[in-house]
């Protein structure tokens, strides 16, 4: 399950599926601003989109980039949400401006 959280607020999730242990997989994400959207795709899966409403005029709120991996438990009814940290490696990182 991907979140996607910026600093105007919660954008939503995607489920872009299971990925196996020790799979490469090429996950490509595309900000289209005229369509208030950011496209995801992992490998050829089909794209999938987050719309939002959030005001692309204005200037950027912090100058902080992230990309994690953690995983998280659903449907836990007692007490707080038990979450784990997991270990990923990002090769061949490409960010077009």
């Amino acid at each position: 399950m991907l979140q996607v959280i910026l600093t105007g607020g919660f954008l939503g999730y995607l489920d872009l599926g299971p990925v196996p242990t020790r799979t490469t997989v090429t996950l490509r994400m595309s900000w289209i601003p005229s369509a208030h959207r950011i496209d995801y795709q992992v490998n050829a899966e089909p794209v999938q989109s987050i719309l939002y409403s959030l005001n692309d005029a204005l200037p950027p709120s912090t100058p902080y980039r992230s990309l994690e991996v953690a995983g998280f438990l659903g449907n836990c009814v007692g007490g707080p949400t038990p979450s784990a940290e997991m270990t990923a490696l990002f090769d061949n990182v490409w960010v077009n401006r």
